[in-house]
């Protein structure tokens, strides 16, 4: 994913593959929305090509590739992001498959620190649409070699994932407005638990009584949103975020418990963020006509389908373009 923001970074930083939030581990690369359209192009590829996948992340498409082409050990692979990346220098990418991968951050994709014609195919998903497209596109023109192939998964803006960031970025503000609030008394009553002067305390009360009763009838709120939100997710995560943050009060005291939540906040801060930059980048028609002007000027022949996934869903829209 393209970004200027440490939002982004920290994501990557975190562990996660792509935006979905799906993992490092080869499962999660296996179920990732779109693996089996990239698996099954990567194995058309000829075999020792040099691919770059712009807004690459964590190298979510780095991981298909290896499992489509484990015995191409001519086939090189470099992944650029504008944000920040953990080891972004990389052999193999953790994988004893004979490839060499490099992961670069901090490269942005309107200006790619690369030479002219050295790509045999370029990549992207839902990347390089959050770089300004027309300065992209020409780079990728430009970066790559006569007769090489491109392919683009971008964000639809009547996409299943667009439609997705919407509902969940409803439920992260709910989240910053009333869960968090409610949690705060929370945590210190719960840093009292382990004195028996506390225990008292939070027996004898009307004050603790009535921050557990607000922060029951908060949860209860939570449950009736993840019945009726096509996207839980994050309403779970927060819950199981801040149980953990109640544990650490109750062991390390109310200091502990602020600043606990004080980072649920930062990561559901970050998830608004990333989630209100895929609403800006998502492309309706006019945009993919745009896309496909630009690629014209920078010497590609495109064609754009709609794309969705096994489900049925509509993921996005798919563009490969041939290098004239």
């Amino acid at each position: 994913m393209m970004a200027n923001d440490n939002h982004w970074a920290r994501l990557w930083a975190n562990g996660a593959s792509d935006s979905f939030g799906h993992g490092l581990d080869e499962r999660s690369a296996q179920d990732a929305p779109m693996a089996a359209r990239w698996r099954a192009w990567f194995s058309n590829l000829p075999d020792g090509c040099e691919v770059l996948d712009i807004g690459t992340g964590n190298g979510a498409l780095l991981r298909h590739l290896l499992a489509a082409r484990t015995q191409d050990p001519g086939l090189r692979f470099v992944g650029v992001d504008a944000a920040a990346l953990p080891d972004a220098s990389n052999e193999g990418a953790g994988s004893a498959a004979p490839v060499r991968a490099r992961l670069l951050g901090g490269v942005r994709a309107e200006s790619l620190p690369f030479g002219d014609n050295c790509f045999d195919v370029v990549v992207s998903q839902f990347g390089i649409e959050y770089a300004t497209l027309p300065a992209a596109l020409s780079e990728v023109g430009r970066v790559l070699r006569s007769g090489g192939t491109v392919a683009l998964l971008m964000h639809h803006r009547g996409g299943r994932p667009v439609s997705l960031a919407r509902a969940e970025r409803h439920q992260a503000q709910w989240l910053l407005s009333a869960l968090l609030p409610a949690a705060a008394p929370m945590a210190e009553a719960m840093s009292k638990i382990g004195t028996e002067s506390g225990r008292r305390e939070l027996a004898d009360s009307a004050h603790w009584s009535a921050v557990r009763a607000t922060y029951d009838r908060v949860l209860a709120d939570a449950g009736r949103r993840m019945n009726e939100t096509m996207a839980p997710d994050l309403l779970v995560d927060a819950q199981n975020w801040v149980a953990q943050a109640f544990q650490r009060a109750a062991q390390g005291g109310a200091g502990a418990g602020r600043q606990a939540l004080a980072n649920i906040e930062q990561l559901i801060l970050d998830q608004d963020r990333r989630l209100e930059d895929l609403l800006q980048r998502a492309l309706d028609e006019d945009a993919i006509r745009s896309v496909v002007a630009s690629m014209n000027d920078s010497g590609l022949k495109p064609g754009v389908v709609e794309t969705a996934e096994d489900r049925g869903y509509l993921m996005g829209w798919w563009v490969e373009a041939t290098r004239i």
